[in-house]
């Protein structure tokens, strides 16, 4: 298995990825075979990257993940992203914003899935 770079965020920014290459880039990180998930959606890649996370979750901190939510803030941020996305009128600042907020969104919703595996 390969050795994980000290931070994907520089090996993503200097190899210009988009998301979904990002996660194939992490994926490929952990020793799996980029050609086994060359056709993968982030979710599915998320999804397995995550699989060892949910194993090792006790109860108690899975019921903590599930309660998870973002702050109104972040909420009213998330809002005024996908209404500009929605109209075609974010900057390219914004768009990576927004696909971060995306992103993180997708990882966060995976983590409760599983957390409310193993809580019943």
């Amino acid at each position: 298995m390969s050795k994980l770079p000290e931070s994907f965020t520089e090996v993503e920014i200097s190899a210009g990825k988009k998301p979904i290459q990002k996660l194939r880039l992490l994926f490929a990180g952990f020793g799996y075979p980029p050609h086994k998930f060359a056709m993968a959606s982030p979710h599915t890649v998320l999804t397995a990257i995550l699989d060892p996370l949910g194993e090792c979750m006790t109860p108690e901190v899975a019921r903590r993940v599930i309660h998870l939510r973002a702050s109104a803030e972040a909420n009213i941020r998330m809002q005024i992203l996908a209404a500009k996305s929605a109209q075609g009128t974010l900057s390219e600042e914004e768009r990576e914003e927004y696909e971060s907020c995306v992103s993180a969104g997708t990882f966060i919703a995976i983590l409760q899935a599983k957390a409310r595996k193993i809580v019943g």
